[in-house]
This record gives structure tokens, C-alpha cells and sequence, in this order.
């Protein structure tokens, strides 16, 4: 650990390494021990807000509204909230606040280049309408909505964009979005319906298709194949990630894309992402080798 009177002996460039080299919790003692490590250790500590439990990532925004503090803003680049990761039992009031705080914060952050979402209820999407920022990266949970849709509507430097609905409710749905939305989308991980919505007319390269055991729609899987000839770009890596649906369905041979033959919309395809949640519902296995045939410039 530096200590005050090591400072002034070292390099500045060195020092920046040795705080870019310690953990988080190391980082918030640094920045503690003089105004010129506070200086330094502070675009580092602030660069990622969030993915620290419910009680460090509040500390966190708080710091960040600061008045006195708003400097910190521009260090921040990454913002990530992971609820579903969160043990504790709050109340409805509690809950609110954190939402009204979880707004207040987005909406102070103009330059972040990467921001999650993950486990808000469908409710919360509105806190996207006090975002004014342009990510390259956005991951959520959170379901198609029009909210989701109208903050879609304005993204203009987007190039990754995983949508990972996590409730069954709102799997039909998909983002609605006009043409000009989204002019730099070069990967995209949604279902089928918003696939088919976000892949026309961008140059997408990465297509993931979450796929859930209850959707079998044979049709809806090939209408989204015929998608990959609407991107502005080749689509090289295509990715299927099965997700169980509540009933514990198996993943079985007469998905559709396993009796899927037609490979007029694969010929672009190098690279194929399978992945299953767990083996033990996988029945599947054999039917991979006949799969890999469809794609023939794997």
C-alpha cells in the first residue's frame, strides 16, 4: 500500500500503475490518504459505478450527486445495477427511493460508454427517459416496452445491444424503432421478434438469438434467418442461447433449429455460439453435429 511520504519519491506515471493494479476496496483507502492520490485514484474508482451490492453502489451514486463532488461524473464510463444479484428484502418505500435516486443518477451521466440493467422490474423503465447518455454498450432485462423503445429511438452510437427479457409475460413484445435509431448496432442479442425488428438496415455482424423453450415456432425461426440478409453487413457469428423456460421444458431435437435444413441465410456464418444453461435438460447433443452442416463456411 503507498503510504503519504512515498508519493513525492515515485514517478507520477508509476504511481498511476500501482493504483490502476489495486482492487476497489484498496482504491476508496487511496483516495483517502492525500489530495494528490485522491487526484490520481479517483478517475480510476469512478470509471465503474456499480456491481458492488445494493449498499456500496448507493454510497456510490450519492457520491456522484454530490454538488461538491460533481466533478466525479466525467470520470464514470461504466454504470452497471444488478438487482437480481441483491439479497436483501426492501420495501415498496425503499424500493422507490432507490429508483428515484437510480433516475437522478443516470441523468447526471452524459458520457458513459457502457451501461446494465439487469433485474428492474418492467415498471422502472421509465428511469431510461432521464438517461441522456449514447453508450456503445447496452444490456438489460428489462422487457420491450415504449419506454424502452423511445430511449432506443435516440440512440445514434450504439454498437452492442443485448436485450435479455427475463419475463415469460412479455416474451411476444419486441422494440419498435424507426431507421435512423441505432445506425452503428454491429451486435445484437435479443428474442426472434425484436431480431427480426433491429437487424434490417444495420451493419450487424453478431447475431444472438435468445430462445426460450416455449418458443417453438418453427416459421418465427426462419423469418428471423431471413433477417441476416437484411443487415448492411455480412453476419459472421450467429449465437443461439437457450434459456429454460418455467415449466423446466428439455432442450429436445425438434427445435427448430435443429430441423432446420435451409442454409441460403448461413453462407456468411464463420462462427457459431451455442450455449445451454445446464446438460441435464440438454437432449440435444447428438443433433449438434447435424446443426454445425447447416452452417457450411464454419
Amino acid at each position: 500500500m503507498l503510504g503519504i511520504m512515498c508519493v513525492p519519491s515515485l514517478p507520477i506515471e508509476l504511481v498511476e500503475k500501482i493504483v490502476r493494479s489495486a482492487d476497489r476496496q484498496q482504491l476508496g483507502v487511496l483516495s483517502c490518504v492525500s489530495r494528490t492520490l485522491q487526484a490520481i485514484t479517483e478517475p480510476v474508482l469512478y470509471d465503474l459505478v456499480g456491481d458492488m451490492g445494493c449498499r456500496r453502489t448507493i454510497h456510490a451514486m450519492r457520491s456522484v450527486l454530490r454538488a461538491k463532488r460533481s466533478y466525479r461524473r466525467q470520470y464514470v464510463r461504466c454504470f452497471s445495477i444488478n438487482m437480481s444479484t441483491w439479497r436483501q428484502c426492501h420495501t415498496s418505500q425503499l424500493l422507490r427511493a432507490f429508483f428515484r435516486l437510480l433516475s437522478d443518477t443516470l441523468q447526471v451521466l452524459p458520457d458513459l460508454d457502457s451501461l446494465h440493467l439487469i433485474g428492474l422490474p418492467p415498471c422502472e423503465a421509465w428511469v431510461l427517459a432521464r438517461c441522456p447518455a449514447q453508450p456503445l454498450a447496452f444490456v438489460t432485462s428489462l422487457p420491450p416496452s415504449p419506454s424502452l423503445s423511445a430511449w432506443l429511438q435516440g440512440q445514434r452510437r450504439m454498437e452492442i445491444l443485448v436485450l435479455a427479457n427475463r419475463y415469460m409475460a412479455h416474451w411476444d413484445r419486441r422494440v419498435e424503432v424507426s431507421s435512423p435509431a441505432l445506425p452503428n448496432l454491429r451486435m445484437i442479442c435479443a428474442s426472434s421478434n425484436s431480431l427480426q425488428q433491429l437487424v434490417p438496415g444495420r451493419p450487424v455482424e453478431h447475431v444472438v438469438l435468445d430462445f426460450t423453450i416455449d418458443n417453438k415456432d418453427a416459421n418465427e425461426y426462419g423469418e428471423m434467418k431471413k433477417t441476416f440478409a437484411l443487415s448492411s453487413s455480412p453476419i459472421h457469428t450467429f449465437g443461439i442461447h437457450f434459456r429454460i423456460a418455467p415449466r423446466n421444458h428439455y432442450i429436445t431435437s425438434d427445435l427448430p433449429m435443429f430441423i432446420s435444413k435451409d442454409t441460403e441465410q448461413l453462407e456468411d456464418v464463420t462462427s457459431l455460439d451455442i450455449q445451454v444453461p445446464t446438460f441435464d435438460f440438454f437432449d440435444a447433443l447428438p443433433e449438434l453435429t447435424n446443426t454445425v452442416q447447416t452452417f457450411p463456411n464454419l
